[in-house]
């Protein structure tokens, strides 16, 4: 995530970083790529965790990361022009890892259940 925070902060900082336009272009690069990957990183590490951790917790973490992304992609007003353009990833990333943490809760259980089920002879 550090990595996706330093993209971030480098996005806000393009501004002040304008003075040639190759400097402009190779940030923009550098910004958006080291966003996506610290964004890849924690979800890859988040679906790794999920699997392994009890279904309580999972949808707890769901929760808190889902809910406020949900909130901020709803009330949340973005402009796509200016330097809060870069939070459209983050919160489509934390959208997506909160639903694939209730997805894997979900067949989690549904095979704790099949395999607890008492045998009919």
């Amino acid at each position: 995530m550090s990595v996706a925070f330093f993209g971030i902060v480098l996005y806000f900082l393009l501004g002040s970083l304008s003075r040639s336009i190759v400097v402009l272009d190779a940030t923009v690069i550098l910004s958006l790529s080291m966003t996506l990957l610290g964004l890849l990183a924690a979800l890859i590490g988040g679906l790794i965790w999920a699997w392994r951790a009890s279904i309580v917790w999972l949808l707890v973490s769901a929760t808190v990361i889902g809910g406020p992304g949900l909130l901020l992609a709803e009330f949340g007003n973005f402009n796509v022009h200016g330097p809060d353009a870069i939070l459209i990833f983050v919160v489509l990333v934390g959208l997506a890892i909160g639903g694939l943490f209730l997805l894997i809760a979900a067949v989690r259980f549904a095979l704790s259940q099949l395999l607890t089920a008492p045998k009919q002879d």
